[in-house]
């Protein structure tokens, strides 16, 4: 029997390219496929598990990727929804800073500081309230600077803005997929080894009792 043609593409006489095919009619790739299913001793069936095994690798992180977009999309919503209700019930006020900013020392290959703490204070609902407000390196004393506040007057972060909500929920949706597919490459894996080693090992078992057989070394 003629042996596979290995190369992949095969010039035509017209000038155009083709897949070329092996003494089955297959392409390489059917070929190497198809291979893995055909009737022959030495082939174990361990391997047809692996090959098995390697599909449902793929074919689950190939659903990894809607299962991923999806837990973003919800982790989004959730999170738009969280800042409609904060904001709902958080006020803003006008607070004024009590000192210049100073900017914050940093190393030399560090970048400079975009935002620092200045001691300020602001009114809410008649009653004075004081404390630290973030703000630009620039700002100088007697600035105003809008702030979140409770019910009662105390600062409180700011709610999550829209920006900030597309990007949590694409990190959500990038680390769900990675964390998927390291795990099902991780347990492919675990798996494999463990069928080669056993393969080994068995192989290793019928060499030794092929070595012992005086029948095989009258030969």
């Amino acid at each position: 029997m003629e042996a596979p043609d290995p190369t992949p593409i095969r010039a035509r006489d017209d000038g155009r390219k083709s897949w070329a095919m092996d003494s089955n009619g297959l392409v390489p790739w059917q070929s190497r496929i198809m291979y893995t299913w055909r009737r022959n001793p030495l082939m174990r069936t361990s391997y047809r598990v692996q090959s098995v095994l390697h599909g449902i690798v793929v074919a689950a992180i190939v659903l990894a990727i809607p299962v991923a977009v999806t837990l973003g999309m919800v982790t989004h919503d959730r999170l738009v929804e969280r800042s409609e209700q904060l904001r709902s019930v958080l006020h803003t006020v006008d607070a004024t800073l009590d000192a210049d900013a100073e900017p914050v020392a940093t190393a030399p290959m560090d970048a400079p500081s975009t935002a620092v703490s200045v001691q300020g204070h602001w009114v809410f609902s008649g009653t004075s309230h004081n404390g630290q407000i973030t703000t630009k390196p620039s700002a100088r004393q007697g600035d105003r600077i809008l702030v979140w506040v409770s019910a009662d007057g105390n600062q409180v972060p700011p709610p999550p803005s829209a920006s900030g909500a597309l990007r949590d929920s694409i990190a959500v949706a990038v680390a769900a997929f990675v964390g998927m597919s390291t795990l099902l490459l991780l347990s492919g894996g675990g798996i494999d080894w463990l069928l080669d080693r056993v393969r080994r090992e068995t192989w290793g078992r019928e060499w030794t009792t092929l070595a012992a057989d005086r029948r095989w070394n009258a030969h």
